[in-house]
């Protein structure tokens, strides 16, 4: 029991002086976003590793795509039973405790599953290390849920969602790369070794909710923006970038260059997050303007309840599972996500057999697709604050070029692997803003003291999505070829249109 009360929510202290509240909250702000950021980016490194090497590990262990196909799709029923069931426990637990924890038992699963050799272990360890990935992203979305107003939601969680890009593009290469020095089984060992040094990051850097220090709810502070510090750090990462990435080429061979890059930036991006979290202005409180009063005669919470946690029947019953909304944005999820995974757990497979891709060229079509999109969730989540909240019409615009990007795929005449790995980053480009939009949609559509819960029930339906490309996908391509596979894909983006046209007037109460 004692055990268990180490994850209970916070306790709230009593408010500090007004004054020392403005002195802490901005700083306290930005390292909650830093360090969900970078816990969440961590997440992806041992849970995406898998696809990479897939095919080395298949070949050495006798595995054929259906078995592989099997393996992802247990993974992904798994995430989808994890994220709804753990996020209803997320809603009701400290995220400083609860997010090390996933990541120190995903962390286990890679260890476990790079010593074994055996089929059905290798099925069980990666079905458990999907639901313990469901530990990720809703302890994630009740702090930033608690620490950021819905005025600035979609352009702080359009910046947040790029630690799925970063996450998904630096272990795109590390694991290749791991692979091609060490075998395949240090794919998983080095992620392994990476997520434990983060869990102890996040222990030290996490914390509950504002009442938890002693400071105010978000709501009783004028709207506040970190919009420049949060593009202040994106020129900074690229700046650098810029001038390194040059430096590489001249200087390393070919085949060691993602590995250059992705070790810089597994260094340069929390340090600029530190760097930036310590200017004075980024320290100071500067409010944008003063909140605006409303009074909506159909809103009975009051500001005391509005703080309150919620019974688990509240959280499942009332803000969830009877909210036809919420419903809405979960269908259409799953559809979005069979062609976001459709291309990340299949494209490098895709491109080595169809496209004659080494491992590399493999490893960094997975870099360019993921990285692709670390521009647009920041440019379309503000775009979506612009557009009154309405995320699901936001989102059908989005689904729109993917379609296109799919059409080019297969029409396109055989070779010309660079021109694929181009189409990869157009989808790329444009899928995870409505990854993000839909998650940011359970939030704007129920109580900040359930976002764990609606989020999770979205991103179950989503990792349905997932599951079930991945159990037709490997056989698909088995008997019919990669053409079909492209087919498949692309009646996916047309389904999620329509059902996102369901969604076009939506948009958050005030």
């Amino acid at each position: 029991m004692q055990l268990l009360a180490l994850f209970k929510p916070a306790a709230h202290k009593s408010l500090l002086p007004e004054a020392e509240q403005n002195s802490k909250f901005p700083a306290l702000r930005w390292q909650i976003l830093e360090a969900t950021f970078l816990g969440y980016t961590f997440y992806y490194f041992t849970r995406n590793n898998f696809q990479i090497i897939s095919k080395e590990a298949g070949l050495e262990l006798g595995y054929d795509k259906g078995d592989i196909g099997l393996i992802l799709m247990a993974t992904s029923l798994a995430y989808a039973v994890g994220k709804f069931v753990l996020g209803a426990l997320s809603d009701k637990s400290n995220p400083r405790m609860f997010m090390p924890a996933g990541l120190l038992l995903s962390a286990a699963c890679n260890f476990a599953f790079g010593a074994s050799s055996n089929f059905w272990v290798h099925v069980v360890l990666w079905t458990l290390n999907g639901f313990v990935q469901g530990a990720g992203w809703p302890p994630c979305g009740r702090s930033l849920g608690h620490w950021y107003s819905k005025e600035e939601r979609g352009t702080v969680f359009g910046f947040w969602n790029i630690a799925h890009n970063m996450g998904g593009a630096l272990i795109g290469v590390i694991a290749a790369a791991s692979a091609a020095h060490w075998g395949w089984r240090s794919a998983f060992y080095v992620p392994g070794v990476i997520a434990v040094i983060s869990a102890a990051y996040l222990m030290y850097r996490l914390r509950d909710t504002p009442q938890s220090v002693g400071i105010r709810s978000i709501e009783e502070f004028p709207i506040l923006s970190n919009q420049k510090y949060l593009v202040l750090l994106i020129a900074s990462i690229l700046a650098i970038n810029g001038i390194a990435i040059p430096l590489c080429i001249a200087l390393l061979p070919p085949n060691d260059l993602p590995g250059a890059i992705s070790i810089l930036n597994l260094f340069l991006v929390p340090t600029a997050f530190w760097i930036i979290g310590r200017l004075r202005g980024n320290r100071a409180y500067a409010p944008v303007q003063e909140r605006v009063k409303i009074v909506n005669t159909n809103q009975t919470e009051s500001h005391s309840d509005r703080e309150q946690e919620l019974s688990f029947k509240k959280l499942l019953i009332d803000h969830v599972l009877t909210n036809r909304i919420i419903w809405t944005f979960a269908l259409a999820n799953f559809f979005v996500y069979i062609v976001r995974y459709s291309l990340v757990d299949w494209g490098p497979t895709y491109l080595k057999e169809a496209k004659q891709a080494s491992i590399q060229s493999g490893g960094i079509s997975t870099f360019v697709f993921e990285g692709a999109a670390i521009a647009s969730t920041l440019l379309i989540g503000w775009i979506s604050d612009k557009a009154e909240g309405r995320r699901g019409m936001v989102s059908l615009l989005c689904m729109i070029p993917i379609l296109a990007a799919m059409g080019g795929m297969i029409l396109m005449p055989p070779g010309y692997l660079w021109a694929h790995i181009t189409l990869f980053g157009v989808v790329g480009f444009f899928v995870y803003p409505p990854v993000m939009l839909l998650g940011v949609a359970g939030l704007d559509f129920t109580s900040k003291k359930a976002v764990g819960a609606a989020a999770g029930f979205i991103g179950f339906w989503g990792y349905l999505g997932k599951a079930f490309q991945s159990a037709i996908l490997g056989r698909l391509a088995e008997s019919n070829g990669w053409t079909a596979v492209l087919i498949f894909i692309a009646i996916a983006v047309v389904l999620s249109i329509a059902t996102l046209a369901l969604t076009w007037k939506l948009k958050p109460a005030e």
